[in-house]
């Protein structure tokens, strides 16, 4: 029952009000309203500390029902705050670490190529590795065998360790904390597009092939879940099959 509400309690008071005059009618209608019968009738009084006591106790049933829900406003209100108080610990661990990451960037940076510019030599660099495997990584359309893939980049990655090194892994740091973190979905879905806008066509098409290894097995699973490779590049995108490596998730919000 909804003790808190006072149009339901005042409604319980009237029904008390009413169940009394009723009773009060029948019991005189009985004694014929005669003066012999006054004391008898005069007992019935007693009744009164009956529906005295009804609404006392309807009032302590209200009061407790309005305890109860200002504890529980008082409880959400406490939860909302910690959540919001979760949340701002979050946010500025996220930016640390998207700072972090940018730092990264800056310090393999070297004078003569921006870190851009080195990931596009690095990009067109990497199929001459892959067509020691597969003479298809020439070609613009066909599809690169996971063989080749798996043995071309991790030759590649071998060579390019220094740089490749560091930025897969403090990349990979900034997507595991989203992910490990207590947001809802929607938010952390939210915070991965963030990462993923810092990320280049030519970054992404690293990351495609750094996540087929086992240097990315970790990776993948958050590539898939994330949606990370939405926006790769058509040199690899438009490749025949080339997206069957991973699952369709990978490519979609």
């Amino acid at each position: 029952m909804n003790f808190d509400n006072p149009r339901f309690i005042g409604l319980l008071a009237f029904a008390l009000v009413v169940v009394q005059a009723i009773y009060f009618t029948i019991a005189g209608f009985f004694m014929k309203w005669d003066l012999s019968h006054l004391g008898t009738f005069g007992d019935t009084f007693g009744a009164l500390n009956t529906t005295f006591t009804g609404f006392a106790f309807l009032g302590l049933l209200h009061s407790l029902a309005l305890q109860r829900k200002e504890l529980k406003s008082a409880h959400e209100e406490t939860d909302r705050l910690k959540s919001l108080e979760k949340k701002r610990e979050f946010e500025s661990t996220f930016f640390q670490l998207l700072e972090f990451f940018e730092g990264t960037l800056d310090r393999l940076t070297t004078r003569q190529r921006s870190f851009r510019g080195l990931f596009s030599d690095y990009t067109r660099d990497v199929y001459d590795y892959l067509c020691k495997y597969d003479r298809n990584a020439e070609t613009i359309s066909e599809c690169i065998s996971i063989e080749a893939i798996t043995s071309g980049y991790m030759d590649f990655y071998t060579d390019k360790e220094d740089v490749l090194g560091p930025y897969f892994r403090s990349l990979y740091h900034l997507f595991r904390y989203v992910d490990k973190s207590d947001l809802p979905k929607s938010d952390k879905h939210f915070y991965c597009d963030i990462c993923r806008a810092q990320l280049s066509a030519t970054q992404l098409e690293m990351l495609y092939f750094n996540g087929l290894t086992e240097y990315g097995v970790k990776f993948r699973v958050l590539i898939e879940r994330y949606g990370i490779l939405k926006h790769l590049g058509s040199s690899l995108a438009n490749r025949k099959g080339m997206k069957d490596y991973y699952k369709p998730s990978a490519f979609e919000d």
